[in-house]
């Protein structure tokens, strides 16, 4: 809709979409997507508090991409609540003060196209400082692709948040804009600003974007084509690594709504696509970032008790459990690519070495029968 639009063509308008609200979807998309990365990160951090590593560089990194996710989500609810997801005629009318809500909208376009960008950076980050300690030491080359993406993601997320932050100079003639096209006078005057076009400051950082996440796919394919291992813990690890590429569909086809996004006066639909898509990618993107390093939770579940179930007195206890905890703080409980051994292989090969992780259950039962037999037959 523009200013030019003829009353009979605003009168059509609002007959053919008196109806029309995504608002109700945009918020269940949102919602569902930011309790999956509530999940996802909670579950991250409770696997690796039992391998005591809970504030490692990635770690750290991923929780402040959650901060920004979820600021980025609630920006989307809040705009939802002025109208975002209606068409902008029903935005204007119901509002009291018009143009405000729609202003108000707008604010939160511009807000969430600032805030996502360091959201992203953080993810890809956290992943790439995961990958460095994961694999670094199995394919030594793949070292320094990690760190030349690791540069490149971090200058693409400082330079695109100035990009977003400087689309229109003095900024708030970002959304003031929006007083003009509906007829109203905006609350200060409107000369001597300057607005980016729309395909030069959001569409080239999303092409980038979608590039360094391609790459970031290709280094755990390196790596685990050299791998060596069983077919079954294999295929486990491909599959895992692969969710990553549901995040590099969504940010193809957010790339695809923001390029054909036409701007205009019906803002508050136009924009939906992009918002939904943006909040989609980012949680996700979370979710995908925190499955390998949510190994240690199967790890654990694959490795023998430590105290086999006496049916006396309950667990047993023994002068090895306090030593057998130590170690398993140092198993490989790090990443996925520990679960190419087996908890087998770690008690052959501590029996290799002469030491064990526990005495076996049969052993401790046999001890106990044979104190019992010489009580019995010795008397107390």
């Amino acid at each position: 809709m523009a200013t030019s639009s003829t009353a009979g063509e605003v009168d059509a308008l609002l007959s053919d979409h008196s109806t029309s609200n995504r608002g109700p979807e945009m918020l269940g998309a949102c919602i569902t997507s930011m309790i999956f990365c509530v999940i996802g990160l909670s579950i991250r951090v409770w696997a690796q508090s039992l391998i005591h590593r809970i504030w490692t560089a990635d770690c750290i990194l991923i929780i402040l991409a959650a901060i920004f996710t979820l600021a980025t989500a609630g920006c989307v609810i809040a705009a939802v609540a002025s109208g975002m997801g209606q068409h902008a005629y029903w935005v204007i009318s119901e509002d009291p003060h018009p143009p405000e809500r729609m202003a108000f909208v707008v604010e939160m376009s511009y807000i969430i196209t600032i805030i996502q960008a360091p959201a992203l950076m953080f993810t890809k980050l956290s992943v790439l400082v995961f990958y460095q300690r994961a694999f670094s030491t199995i394919v030594r080359g793949v070292r320094w692709t990690i760190w030349g993406l690791f540069a490149f993601c971090l200058g693409l997320g400082v330079a695109s948040t100035i990009v977003f932050v400087c689309a229109c100079l003095p900024p708030q003639m970002f959304w003031l804009r929006v007083y003009p096209i509906f007829g109203y006078e905006a609350p200060q005057p409107l000369e001597d600003y300057t607005c980016m076009p729309q395909r030069t400051h959001l569409c080239i950082p999303l092409l980038l974007d979608l590039f360094s996440e391609l790459i970031l796919l290709g280094i755990p394919a390196v790596v685990l084509w050299n791998l060596q291992m069983a077919l079954r813990r294999k295929i486990i690890i491909i599959f895992t690594f692969s969710l990553g590429l549901f995040v590099t569909a969504i940010s193809a086809v957010r790339f695809y709504y923001a390029w054909t996004m036409v701007l205009g006066g019906d803002m508050t639909w136009a924009d939906t696509d992009t918002c939904i898509w943006t909040t989609v990618q980012l949680c996700f993107g979370i979710v995908t970032a925190c499955i390998p390093a949510s190994a240690p939770l199967l790890r654990l579940r694959q490795t023998p008790n430590p105290r086999p179930w006496n049916k006396q007195g309950g667990y047993m206890l023994s002068i090895n459990y306090a030593s057998n905890s130590r170690k398993r703080k140092d198993m490989g409980t790090e990443s996925m690519l520990d679960l190419q051994r087996s908890p087998e292989d770690d008690v052959e090969d501590s029996a290799t070495r002469g030491t064990s992780w526990e005495t076996p259950p049969s052993h401790e039962l046999q001890k106990i029968e044979v104190v019992r037999k010489v009580e019995i037959h010795h008397g107390p």
